[in-house]
């Protein structure tokens, strides 16, 4: 990957052409989310209007900068965009984002201006962003070259997660469903019209960082297909699961696509025939990427596929064993030996599998910490899951279960530990460092949980 890419997505210097003092402007956001994130590099308005933005010292021009910047954020209209370019390009500025919609996405006027500021980047050996994009971020550098409402908030917390998106709002969206879901994000990328920069490239660079474990991607088409399969494999090789949206399936969908972001839908069985060569999981919907991103961010995985299911509720786990069978899992029974030792403990207990310790276990806890314990020891499950209802929501309840629950794994190895059921945010916080996490949502899905 080269050197003006890096300087994209960690520069030491950035400009800022267009900068607003006001920080509801266009120019005025990524100035305010630098500022409030500590950015430690230097930050270089650019406003002939202007001697100071924000606080911060103001220049009339890139040419007037006292230094040559990593990269450029462009936050001007379409008319004023090419001059721009051809100013950093004349300084040496190694890569640019471009905010600005009304490019190739319009028409041909539209595809002429385009095709003249790439080629003005390409000749000076600059690297471009965008047109029509949102920007990126890179959390753990605390840089913010976005324009996105997300950060108006909260700034997002480093973490597992890449996102790469060609659609900005959408990749802002999921940003958002993520950080709600308490993951932390390592590098964000929207690619836009990628005249430059196209989602296959983004999506290696992202896979390739040692902090991303999982990465979320949205596209309506790919470019460039042996750069998008040397991503994938990449990913693959590196054990870092994709987790891919991929619109556009329609005749309406792939028209649509065009005017979003010039975009070409392709094929969309060929897609997923290639998808599913290199082992990347295509979402159906939002929700579900978010589940599966979530479920693989701990950068653990189930050495087989045979599930242990825990219940208080026949009906519920017999919801769960219907689902996880659907799935491909194997919902193993007990052996015999130790089916009889769960019958011994709780005469009418359901020892197979689901092992239902019913409510009985909701009074008594040690019950339930043995029957949990028997599971994990004789079972050989390479998943165990607990489905709870909404007792984990009752405030006398939640923490003893909690601490009986933890108890019982303490011992339970490498394998993959979830819980699906109505509980307290903070109940699932404390949950996740000792390696349980939970989900709160109301399906049972097995594709729905996390470690």
């Amino acid at each position: 990957m080269s050197d003006a890419f890096a300087a994209l997505m960690a520069p030491r210097s950035v400009a800022l052409v267009g900068a607003s003092d006001d920080v509801s402007r266009i120019g005025g956001r990524p100035l305010r989310y630098l500022r409030e994130a500590g950015f430690a590099g230097r930050v270089l308005p650019v406003n002939p209007r202007r001697e100071s933005v924000q606080g911060l010292p103001a220049f009339p021009s890139i040419a007037a900068l006292p230094e040559t910047p990593d990269t450029a954020i462009l936050a001007l209209p379409a008319a004023a965009t090419l001059q721009t370019v051809e100013e950093c390009a004349a300084r040496g500025v190694r890569s640019a984002v471009i905010f600005s919609a009304g490019f190739a996405e319009t028409g041909l006027e539209g595809e002429y201006l385009q095709s003249r500021i790439i080629a003005t980047a390409r000749e000076a050996g600059m690297r471009l962003l965008g047109p029509n994009c949102l920007g990126v971020f890179n959390p753990g550098l605390g840089y913010y070259g976005t324009f996105s409402v997300i950060l108006d908030t909260a700034l997002i917390t480093p973490g597992p997660v890449g996102i790469v998106s060609q659609s900005g709002a959408y990749g802002a969206h999921i940003a958002h469903l993520a950080r709600q879901r308490g993951l932390g994000i390592s590098q964000w990328i929207t690619t836009g019209n990628e005249a430059d920069i196209d989602v296959a490239e983004a999506l290696d660079w992202v896979v390739r960082q040692p902090e991303t474990r999982v990465v979320m991607a949205y596209a309506e088409g790919v470019r460039d297909r042996d750069l998008f399969l040397n991503a994938l494999e990449n990913a693959r090789d590196l054990g870092k699961p994709i987790v891919f949206m991929k619109t556009g399936r329609s005749s309406v969908g792939a028209a649509a696509a065009a005017s979003h972001t010039a975009a070409l839908a392709g094929s969309d069985a060929v897609f997923d025939a290639v998808l599913r060569q290199y082992g990347v999981h295509r979402a159906a919907t939002t929700a579900e990427q978010i589940d599966v991103a979530y479920a693989c961010a701990a950068g653990r995985f189930p050495a087989g596929n045979r599930i242990g299911i825990f219940t208080m509720s026949g009906g519920f786990g017999i919801q769960l064993a219907d689902d996880a069978e659907a799935a491909g899992l194997d919902v193993s029974p007990m052996p015999e030996d130790a089916q009889a030792e769960l019958l011994d403990m709780l005469p009418f207990a359901s020892p197979r599998n689901p092992v239902d310790a019913t409510a009985q276990a909701v009074s008594d806890l040690n019950l339930l910490q043995r029957c949990v314990q028997l599971m994990m020891s004789r079972g050989e499950y390479d998943l165990f899951t607990a489905i709870l209802g909404t007792g984990p929501a009752s405030r006398t309840y939640a923490d003893p279960l909690r601490k009986a629950l933890m108890e019982a794994l303490g011992e339970a190895g490498n394998s993959i530990r979830a819980l699906t059921m109505s509980a307290p945010l903070r109940w699932c916080a404390a949950t996740r460092p000792t390696g349980f996490w939970c989900s709160r949502m109301a399906r049972h899905s097995p594709t729905r949980w996390a470690r």
